[in-house]
């Protein structure tokens, strides 16, 4: 039902995918007692993307080099305008090691951004409080999964309750705060597709057997 959207300029592989997906899954699913079947994560790298922070363009890049257009030295009483250095390398180490006989080089230091966006169904039921551990939540995960160095952190978790109908895997989507009653509405017809050979419900079968929360609502 959520389309988490997860797009990164650093490198992410196959196994770090992996086990993002299963974090956000495991969080979200959770949190909203939804089956895992129907938590999408998709990964888009933005690295060819144009980014703006404050209004100022930024190299959203997670390559090495980048080139400089221009840069100028400030000194007590003057300011130096040079145009068109040479490809310098991005890291604020060696930028600073270049400046080390001047007092001040200012420039667009380059910046790798990582965001999550979260299309979710909002609703009275959920709330800020929900909203804010979920977020606290993929941000730790993110930290022990991927890193929290200035190139793989996750600048930002935004959540957009912009889902107002759907349809999914065959099966219309509910209101926010419904979830409950779909599902006890629809569980027959997931056990039939499940023994019809529908991997996917077979799935859920199995999780409605091991999920104590949504053991819960069956029971009830």
């Amino acid at each position: 039902m959520p389309l988490y959207e997860i797009e990164h300029v650093c490198p992410i592989t196959p196994d770090q995918q992996q086990s993002i997906a299963n974090a956000i899954v495991k969080i979200h699913s959770e949190m909203f007692t939804t089956p895992s079947l129907f938590v999408n994560v998709r990964f888009k790298d933005t690295n060819a993307l144009p980014l703006f922070v404050a209004g100022q363009r930024v190299s959203n890049t997670a390559t090495t080099k980048t080139r400089f257009h221009s840069f100028t030295l400030l000194y007590p009483s003057t300011f130096t305008k040079i145009c068109e250095p040479p490809y310098l390398s991005s890291t604020q180490a060696e930028i600073r090691s270049y400046c080390l006989t001047r007092l001040t080089l200012s420039l667009a230091i380059q910046r790798t951004v990582n965001y999550i966006l979260a299309h979710v169904r909002h609703g009275p039921s959920r709330t800020q409080e929900h909203y804010n551990s979920v977020c606290a939540s993929i941000a730790s995960a993110w930290a022990s999964i991927i890193g929290t160095t200035s190139e793989l952190e996750l600048r930002g978790i935004f959540i957009l309750g912009d889902i107002v109908t759907g349809w999914e895997a065959g099966f219309p989507i509910p209101q926010a705060g419904q979830d409950k009653a779909w599902l006890k509405h629809y569980v027959s017809d997931f056990k039939k597709l499940a023994d019809a050979g529908d991997a996917d419900f077979a799935g859920v079968m199995k999780e409605l057997e091991t999920r104590k929360d949504l053991q819960d609502i069956l029971a009830h």
